[in-house]
């Protein structure tokens, strides 16, 4: 069974549209620059939080290919961080990585993101 555990964000700080879970998948995301494998913190509709000390700039455009357990075909979808954590001396690495908001999903892919939140 998926730990469906629901992040509430901090009100002063973020004001979340969608329910995010958090899950175990891999997920790719590229650019110009880089192809990197990372995985999956947690995910909602309208967005993902990956696990990773790549740093990029908020409003940085990515592809994404996320590969969610029992869905048949990785979700592909454009993205733009919105956040970056850093590693810090205060801060667990499960909080370094980059919060990326969806921009443009595929066909379906909001559909199978829904079915995994339930």
């Amino acid at each position: 069974s998926r730990d469906k555990e629901v992040f509430m964000a901090d009100q002063t700080s973020e004001k979340r549209k969608y329910k995010r879970i958090k899950g175990e998948a891999l997920v790719r995301f590229k650019g110009e620059n880089f192809d990197i494998y990372s995985n999956l913190c947690n995910i909602g509709e309208g967005g993902l939080f990956l696990n990773t000390y790549y740093a990029l700039e908020e409003g940085s455009k990515v592809d994404l290919s996320i590969e969610l357990p029992k869905v048949e075909k990785a979700i592909t979808a454009i993205g733009s961080v919105v956040r970056q954590n850093e590693l810090t001396e205060n801060s667990k690495d499960t909080d370094t990585g980059l919060g990326i908001m969806f921009e443009n999903l595929e066909a379906g892919a909001k559909e199978a993101i829904k079915n995994f939140l339930k």
